[in-house]
C-alpha cells in the first residue's frame, strides 16, 4: 500500500526529472498539500536543486492545470494573472474551497497582479495559440453546472475581455470517456504555434469518439477556411486496445492487451524556453 510519503516521493522524483529535462531557464513549481511534515519532507528532497521551488499551499486536489491562474501578457509586455472561478468541475467533488482560492495564491506567490474573473473556467477547458485564437467545447463551457444563466454570446464576450482573444472556435465535445471534466478540450486540441493546431482524430467507426472527432475536424477545418491562416498540423489517432503505454514504475512502454475501452491519451504538450538533450 502506498503511503503519503511514498506518494510525495513519487511526485517529487517526477518533478525532479522534469527540471533536468527542461533546463535552468524553466523553473519547476511544486505545490504541497498542507504546511506541516509533508512540506518539510518534499523540500528536503530538493535541497540541492535550484530549479525546483517548493511552496506549501493548501489545496483540495492536485489538478493545478484547471484550478491555477491563467497568465496573460498586456500590450506593454507585463504579465498579469487572471483568477477564474473554480467549482470542482461542476461540483463533482467536495470540498473545493481551497482549490477555488489557489489561483490567486499562486499568482501572489509569483509576484503577479491578480484580477478576479467573475465566472467559472478551468485551464483545461480552453486551448489558445497566444495570438488571438481560442478553442473550446460546447459540452463544457455551455454546461449548466459551470455558468448557469450565461449565454454562449456572454461567455464569448467574457473570454475576449479576460483573455484578450478575438477568435473563438467551438467544438462539440472532447472525448466520450471524459465524465469528470465534461469534455475538456485539452484531450483533443493543442496549439504548437500561432494558428497551428494538433487535433485528435478517430478513424475507428466502432469507437464512441468517431462521430465527435469527425465533427470536431469539420469545425476546425471550417474555421481554417474562413480565416485562411489556421493550419491543422497533425491529426493523432486514438490508441488501440493493444497500443503500448507507460505505467508507473515500468522501465518503458508496456503493452496492455484486452483494454478495448482504453481512454485516449492527452494531446497536451508543454512549451519550454529550452530543453536539455
Amino acid at each position: 500500500m502506498m503511503t503519503q510519503r511514498d506518494a510525495a516521493r513519487t511526485a517529487a522524483v517526477t518533478a525532479l526529472s522534469y527540471s533536468r529535462i527542461l533546463g535552468a531557464n524553466d523553473r519547476i513549481g511544486l505545490g504541497v498539500i498542507g504546511t506541516g511534515g509533508r512540506g518539510t519532507y518534499v523540500k528536503s528532497l530538493f535541497q540541492k536543486n535550484a530549479d525546483v521551488e517548493v511552496r506549501a499551499l493548501p489545496i483540495d486536489d492536485a489538478w493545478m492545470r484547471d484550478s491555477g491562474p491563467i497568465i496573460v501578457r498586456a500590450p506593454d509586455t507585463t504579465r498579469h494573472a487572471v483568477h477564474f472561478g473554480f467549482n470542482a468541475w461542476g461540483e463533482k467533488y467536495a470540498p473545493y474551497d481551497q482549490d477555488a482560492a489557489i489561483g490567486a495564491r499562486v499568482a501572489r506567490a509569483l509576484g503577479l497582479p491578480v484580477y478576479d474573473a467573475p465566472f467559472v473556467l478551468e485551464g483545461g477547458s480552453i486551448a489558445v495559440d497566444g495570438a488571438g485564437i481560442l478553442v473550446t467545447t460546447e459540452r463544457c463551457l455551455l454546461n449548466e453546472n459551470r455558468n448557469p444563466g450565461m449565454s454562449k454570446a456572454e461567455i464569448e464576450d467574457a473570454l475576449r475581455h479576460w483573455l484578450g482573444v478575438d477568435r473563438i472556435v467551438w467544438l462539440r465535445d472532447g472525448i466520450a470517456e471524459d465524465a469528470e471534466t465534461d469534455g475538456h478540450v485539452d484531450n483533443v486540441v493543442a496549439f504548437v504555434g500561432p494558428a497551428r493546431v494538433l487535433l485528435q482524430g478517430c478513424a475507428d467507426p466502432d469507437n464512441p469518439n468517431h462521430a465527435n472527432a469527425a465533427d470536431n475536424a469539420a469545425r476546425i477545418l471550417a474555421a481554417a477556411r474562413a480565416a485562411g491562416d489556421l493550419v491543422v498540423h497533425v491529426r493523432h489517432e486514438f490508441p488501440t486496445a493493444d497500443a503500448p503505454f507507460f505505467t508507473p514504475g515500468s522501465a518503458g512502454a508496456q503493452s496492455h492487451p484486452g483494454t478495448k475501452d482504453l481512454e485516449a491519451c492527452f494531446i497536451e504538450l508543454l512549451p519550454v524556453t529550452r530543453a536539455n538533450e
